[in-house]
């Protein structure tokens, strides 16, 4: 469709609506141009703040299962042992240490390693026969997250942390083994990660480099996310709809709401006419002066 296109360009006319699935800062700042949008709006579109959890995953393959040491190991659990959840969290204290880091600093860690928040998920949620890693005589534990700035906000530039991926994955690797005896070179295979920069790239609908998004807080939350002007999908450009995972309500991982919810303002603007497969989600509040998503 672009003019620099191999093939001949088109340009294509939508005679109903058009549906970005692009994030709300892209879809405002980048392909709209501003003579179409109001000086106030654009304001608030850059005021919307993408401090919503940037995380730096961490994929480990290794020759023997990772084992927590004897003190983090569940109680009557067969095998190596269970270990899930944030660690360290014995104080505040380490917790806004971190946040200093990530909203403050905004670069790559320098809390000390016994210090830093990481979680991970059980070693053994998944059984023998659903393994997570199809190469024979080996294991993969994943993933394992840990809160890093968003690439937005990085004075540096959006890959400045990138450029100490080693550095960082065997710091990481120093904060986990603080809960793991055997995440040690002789164990290692290979530590994979995605930082939140790379995770945009993979995941074309993310802001923030994450599924969190925008920022969760009461000022873009329920009837205000992302902006009120924008809180039931609609935008100020006639005929376009926003419908991103990461910055409408309810955001974070619920993939399907996104579209549903859509769905239903799509039906009150009268431009689609659901068939006897539609039913409105109970939570729904029909808008007075439109068509109503409940079916007569």
């Amino acid at each position: 469709m672009r003019e620099t296109a191999t093939r001949d360009e088109k340009r294509v006319w939508a005679d109903k609506a058009v549906v970005s699935g692009i994030d709300v800062k892209q879809t405002f700042q980048k392909l709209i141009g501003s003579e179409h949008l109001g000086t106030s709006f654009l304001r608030k579109v850059d005021d919307i703040s993408v401090k919503g959890g940037s995380i730096w995953v961490s994929h480990l393959l290794t020759r023997q299962p990772l084992v927590p040491r004897p003190k983090f190991q569940a109680p009557k659990c067969e095998g190596p042992g269970e270990y899930g959840g944030p660690y360290p969290c014995g104080s505040r204290e380490i917790y806004y240490e971190h946040v200093g880091d990530v909203d403050g600093r905004r670069g790559k860690p320098t809390v000390p390693a016994e210090r830093l928040m990481w979680i991970a998920t059980q070693s053994v949620r998944f059984h023998e026969t659903d393994s997570q890693c199809t190469i024979p005589g080996l294991y993969l534990e994943s993933p394992y997250y840990v809160y890093v700035p968003p690439p937005e906000y990085q004075p540096d530039g959006p890959d400045a942390i990138d450029k100490h991926k080693e550095e960082i994955n065997a710091y990481m690797r120093q904060a986990f083994s603080q809960v793991i005896e055997n995440v040690d070179d002789d164990n290692l295979v290979a530590h994979l990660s995605n930082s939140p920069y790379e995770s945009e790239f993979r995941n074309t609908g993310l802001i923030g480099g994450t599924w969190c998004g925008t920022r969760h807080c009461d000022d873009q939350w329920g009837e205000n996310r992302p902006s009120p002007e924008l809180a039931r999908y609609r935008t100020p450009v006639d005929g376009l709809y926003l419908c991103n995972q990461t910055a409408c309500h309810p955001g974070g991982l619920a993939l399907m709401a996104i579209p549903y919810n859509l769905m239903h303002i799509l039906i009150e603007d009268g431009l689609v006419e659901p068939g006897n497969w539609w039913y409105p989600s109970p939570w729904y509040i029909p808008q007075q002066g439109k068509i109503s998503a409940i079916p007569r």
